[in-house]
């Protein structure tokens, strides 16, 4: 994935690019959450080093949750380039 490279390899990439791998990420989520078995959904799960306690549900629920958080990120970096490019 392009976040394991350093940030100056994938941060300047043409913004075509950068959607494009976008909307592949955001393609294969949703192609996993599809092939996701609703039975499985309450199927306990831990989670990190320390194995807490979740299920698969959550999980899909933080991830959801963690996907917001990155797109507003995103939409504030947009918003702020303008002003950046007028500085720099």
């Amino acid at each position: 994935m392009a976040e394991k490279r350093p940030p100056e390899v994938w941060l300047r990439g043409p913004v075509p690019g950068v959607l494009s791998a976008f909307d592949a990420a955001v393609d294969s989520a949703l192609d996993q959450l599809r092939a996701t078995p609703e039975a499985t959904l309450l199927d306990r799960r831990g989670v990190g080093r320390a194995q807490l306690p979740s299920t698969v549900l959550g999980l899909l629920f933080h991830a959801a949750e963690h996907t917001q958080r990155h797109v507003g990120q995103v939409v504030t970096t947009v918003r702020l380039l303008p002003a950046i490019r007028r500085i720099g």
